[in-house]
């Protein structure tokens, strides 16, 4: 079973830094470092496209652009298009990632220098960590008086649970050593990154202007290579600067509707500001293909992701309106989501436009075969968000305040996949198929021989019979510890019911050692593929959640320090992944 891997799952929002938000500059080679070190082969990201309101990954202006945010404008310093002044001069984030980060950037050598050198050991000896000696004996403490989530009485040992320090909630990977960490409150800034960084790129673009012999070349081989869907991104964004941030259904009727002339007038009008967002795609893609290429090299594969929806204020709507169910004023009607389950009693109303799988197969699926083949090129593997949609999905009637007023409607999932294997030989895909999983979904992903996905967060709430439960995997599936859209399982494992309690308690044993228990339990399992959360190699709690399903803000933010990530947590992670043949 050579092919079983183990990875961390971390978008790339999440990085440290000192640009407001994760990039992917020098933190993201450091991270496939520390991924190599660790024995893991597998990086899961979520979805890299240009967010919108909320800045969720999953609600986004294209499914093929970038998020310019995530350019490392130390990058842009390295070929020339900017100064280090220009940084120094204006940057509104101070250094959140105390001497550490300074470290980083000022005496480690990077992935990006010729020579790799001890950047990590850099890291761990001259950054004030938990493990210095004034923290005592802190280690022995924490079994004797910190209250932890799987206690058979709760009283008030939630709230002094999460009042502890991060040395006490902490869990102890296969040697049996306690990871000490510190804790941290560092949240991505998307708002202040956006503002100080759209002029300073701006002033690259237009360094760039004045001097592009040595990028000429590839910067018109982008463009040919992207055109079909660059061009119809880049005027639907400089409109919607041009609008005020209007969604172009309140565009006027000429524009809205495409008329050709139309289109050719503000294509004229706008060129400078599109020329401009030409210009920051083409960087996002140099640099994201940059980092895939390092990883790839460094044995680490990337696991993309695509969600099945897009926005209904995109420009993927806007140019393929008739692939979508709209009305004659170019209105949804009918939006997507999914009924009541887990995650809410309400279900989940997302807002997007369904699609018209009538006309998309009328189209032949170009739109979504040029949306995989994409995918495939920008990731070794990728994840299908929602996939019991392309079976069927759960349509609400526009205007509906929940999704429980909806209904399932057939897809063709299983045509378009034939398809696309039948002209691309083989289908990289995994399949996120939790939710309402039907046996049609589980035909459907097993007659392609797609992986699948267990989540371990899922696997208490009834019996040994439970799906989800390690002894009842198959092995072609991915297993994790917690998705993006769980709780950290440190703090699940504390807000868990009675009944589900007492099931983790069985099978994770006592409170000190269940999240390193749940861990292993999964690295261990049949699954070919064992992914964690990086919250919970950190054994962090609530406040490290990066997404509540059904709120619309205050997401996505959370962010690790590298002061966190100590030798042991290279050490121990190794070792398990040895262990268990991953």
């Amino acid at each position: 079973m050579s092919n079983r891997k183990g990875g961390i799952l971390l978008h790339i929002t999440s990085l440290p830094g000192n640009e407001g938000t994760g990039t992917l500059g020098k933190n993201a080679f450091q991270f496939v470092d520390f991924l190599e070190k660790s024995k893991q082969t597998l990086w899961q990201i979520l979805p890299l496209g240009q967010v919108g309101y909320g800045d969720s990954p999953y609600q986004c202006y294209s499914a093929f652009a970038g998020n310019i945010q995530l350019i490392d404008l130390e990058l842009l310093i390295k070929d020339g298009l900017l100064e280090k002044a220009d940084l120094k001069a204006s940057t509104p984030f101070d250094s959140a990632q105390g001497d550490c980060q300074a470290e980083i950037h000022t005496k480690a050598k990077t992935p990006l220098d010729s020579a790799q050198g001890d950047c990590q050991a850099e890291i761990h000896t001259k950054a004030k960590t938990p493990l210095d000696p004034a923290q005592g004996d802190s280690q022995a403490e924490i079994h004797t008086k910190a209250k932890t989530p799987l206690d058979s009485a709760q009283g008030d040992s939630r709230s002094e649970y999460r009042n502890a320090s991060q040395a006490e909630r902490s869990p102890r990977l296969p040697d049996g050593q306690e990871s000490l960490i510190t804790e941290t409150n560092q949240k991505a800034d998307f708002e202040a990154a956006r503002k100080w960084k759209l002029p300073l790129l701006k002033k690259a673009y237009n360094n760039f202007q004045k001097n592009t012999e040595p990028f000429i070349q590839e910067y018109f081989y982008f463009q040919y290579e992207h055109k079909w869907w660059l061009h119809d991104f880049t005027l639907f964004m400089a409109l919607k600067d041009y609008f005020k941030g209007e969604s172009w259904s309140e565009w006027p009727d000429e524009i809205k509707f495409r008329k050709p002339e139309t289109i050719k007038k503000y294509s004229e009008l706008l060129k400078a500001e599109i020329d401009f967002r030409v210009f920051m795609q083409w960087q996002f893609f140099r640099q994201w293909h940059r980092l895939k290429k390092y990883a790839n090299e460094k044995g680490v594969e990337i696991i993309g992701d695509v969600p099945l929806y897009v926005s209904t204020d995109s420009a993927d709507v806007w140019s393929n309106t008739d692939i979508f169910l709209l009305d004659e004023k170019l209105n949804p009607t009918f939006v997507g989501g999914v009924p009541p389950d887990y995650f809410s009693k309400t279900g989940q109303l997302w807002g997007n436009p369904v699609f018209n799988w009538q006309r998309l197969e009328e189209r032949q699926f170009d739109w979504w075969m040029l949306r995989l083949r994409f995918n495939i090129n920008m990731f070794n593997l990728v994840r299908i968000d929602h996939f019991r949609g392309l079976e069927s999905y759960w349509s609400v009637p526009a205007g509906e305040k929940t999704a429980i007023n909806g209904k399932w409607e057939a897809a063709k999932g299983y045509q378009l996949l034939l398809k696309f294997r039948h002209e691309f030989g083989s289908l990289p895909f995994i399949a996120e198929d939790l939710g309402v999983i039907t046996n049609e979904v589980k035909k459907l992903r097993d007659d392609l021989h797609l992986t699948g996905i267990k989540v371990l967060q899922f696997a208490f709430g009834s019996d040994a019979k439970n799906e989800n439960l390690p002894h009842n995997y198959k092995p072609n599936f991915l297993a994790c510890t917690g998705t993006h859209d769980n709780n950290t399982t440190r703090d699940w494992m504390t807000s868990a019911k009675k009944k589900e309690k007492k099931m983790i308690q069985k099978y994770l044993g006592e409170p000190e050692s269940a999240l390193q228990n749940a861990i292993e339990m999964v690295w261990s399992s049949t699954a070919k593929m064992a992914i964690m959360p990086m919250q919970d190699l950190l054994g962090l709690g609530a406040e490290a959640r990066m997404n509540i399903p059904g709120t619309a803000t205050g997401n996505w933010g959370w962010r690790f320090e590298w002061k966190q990530i100590l030798p042991q947590h290279t050490k121990n992670l190794k070792e398990l992944t040895e262990k268990y043949n991953r």
